[in-house]
């Protein structure tokens, strides 16, 4: 369930973002990467001193790039929990509702 819920929500953030990006296009008659470039010469290079020359910063290569990394986490977890050890850090504490269980994968065993 956690699983789903995170991807889920990683979809939706971007989706959000995807839609202000069109509105704001619509708004200013500029493309995302016309805004950045007009940006760019306004505020300087910063964004030339973290980002690789050429790359393509735009909403669906953020998307993309993150979601293989979502991907590989949940991947990793998957087979963590079907190596029969207990996710004991997304289960509920028996005691209360709303409280988790704070247990390490170490000290469960």
């Amino acid at each position: 369930m956690h699983v789903h819920g995170t991807i889920v929500n990683y979809a939706r953030g971007t989706a959000i973002n995807i839609e202000s990006e069109a509105i704001a296009e619509l708004d200013t008659g500029m493309t995302s990467k016309q805004w950045g470039q007009a940006k760019l010469s306004v505020d300087g290079p910063l964004i030339t001193q973290v980002a690789e020359p050429g790359a393509e910063l735009d909403l669906e290569s953020l998307f993309a790039f993150g979601l293989e990394r979502l991907l590989d986490g949940m991947a990793t977890v998957n087979r963590w929990i079907s190596g029969s050890r207990v996710l004991s850090a997304y289960q509920p504490a028996s005691s209360s509702a709303h409280s988790r269980s704070r247990t390490t994968p170490s000290s469960s065993s």
